[in-house]
């Protein structure tokens, strides 16, 4: 294609399963963390936190840092056939510099802990995807450590 040249757009047509239009919701007892995703971004990055039960939830942390919900919304997720539905909640990780790591990204990236609070059973809440890194959220951003804050080698 170049500079000057007619576009005709195509026509695609997109066979997808129908939505039920009553589409239930999972049940538990105490809330659960399906999964979070992006696993990797920067602190300016938007993470969705998809679940059952999310609201009772007394807040959710980024390591040891409240986060702040921006928005409350449902997911339906197609499992086994049929739709479910689930929370999703819209989050910012909090920055490098309120985690106090922004030195740490000049070495190798930084991992933090997604993790809710619920409240009524004292429980701390992860993820329930396998695997140790799918409970992280690692941070890509590359920054400098300021000059006072490096270490020094020892001649």
């Amino acid at each position: 294609m170049e500079l000057g040249d007619n576009v005709v757009n195509i026509i695609q047509e997109k066979i997808t399963d129908p939505v039920p239009k009553k589409i239930p919701m999972v049940k538990s007892k105490k809330p659960i963390i399906k999964f979070f995703e992006p696993k990797e971004g920067s602190e300016n990055s938007i993470i969705k936190i998809v679940g059952v039960n999310l609201d009772d939830l007394e807040y959710i942390c980024l390591r040891d840092i409240k986060v702040k919900i921006l928005k409350k919304n449902k997911r339906f997720i197609k499992e086994k056939g049929d739709f479910n539905s689930y929370d999703e909640y819209i989050i910012k990780p909090p920055s490098l510099k309120e985690l106090n790591k922004e030195c740490w990204q000049s070495l190798e990236k930084y991992k933090v802990l997604v993790w809710g609070y619920y409240n009524k059973l004292g429980l701390q809440i992860r993820t329930m995807e396998k695997g140790d890194m799918n409970m992280f959220y690692i941070y890509t951003d590359k920054k400098e450590c300021p000059e006072k804050d490096r270490l020094t080698i020892p001649e």
